[in-house]
C-alpha cells in the first residue's frame, strides 16, 4: 500500500470516527428532548415557545473565547438566540450563563445567522431547571418594567 493510500485510509477512518461521535451526541440530545417532552404537561410544553429577551444578557464561554456578554434575542427551553459577533462552527459546544443564574449550562451552536447566534440547550433536567428559572427571571423583569 502506498503512503498516499495509507494516509487517505487514515483520513477516512478519522472522519468516520468523528461522524460516529457526533451521531452519538445528537442521539443522546434527541433522547433527552423526547424524555423531557414526554414528562411535560401542556403548561410545560408551552415553555418551548420562544419569549423575547427583553433587554437581558447572557454570558457565553467557548473554546478560545474570553467570557463575552451577548443580548438575548429570544429564549425557550429548547434554545436561545444571542445577538453577538462571535461565530463558531455548527455543533460547537459552548457554555452559557443565563440571567438570574451564576451556573453555566451547556449549549451547542445551531448555525451562524447574520444578526444572531442560535444555540440549542441540552435537555437534561438540570439544564431545563436553569433555563426555566432564567425565563421566569426575564418575564419578571419585563413585568416590572411595564
Amino acid at each position: 500500500m502506498s503512503a498516499r493510500a495509507g494516509t487517505a485510509s487514515q483520513t477516512v477512518l478519522d472522519t468516520a470516527g468523528q461522524v460516529g461521535r457526533i451521531a452519538g451526541v445528537l442521539r443522546s440530545e434527541l433522547d433527552q428532548f423526547t424524555r423531557a417532552i414526554a414528562l411535560s404537561d401542556e403548561a410545560n410544553r408551552r415553555r418551548y415557545e420562544r419569549i423575547a429577551g427583553n433587554s437581558t444578557f447572557a454570558e457565553i464561554r467557548g473554546p478560545g473565547l474570553p467570557p463575552t456578554q451577548a443580548a438575548i434575542v429570544d429564549i425557550s427551553l429548547g434554545g436561545v438566540a444571542l445577538r453577538c459577533t462571535w461565530r463558531a462552527a455548527p455543533g460547537t459546544e459552548i457554555s452559557v450563563v443565563l440571567p438570574g443564574s451564576r451556573e453555566a449550562v451547556p449549549a451547542r451552536v445551531v448555525r451562524n445567522a447574520e444578526d444572531a447566534l442560535p444555540l440549542t440547550f441540552r435537555q437534561s433536567l438540570e439544564v431545563l431547571a436553569v433555563v426555566d428559572a432564567a425565563m421566569t427571571h426575564i418575564a419578571r423583569r419585563y413585568a416590572e418594567a411595564a
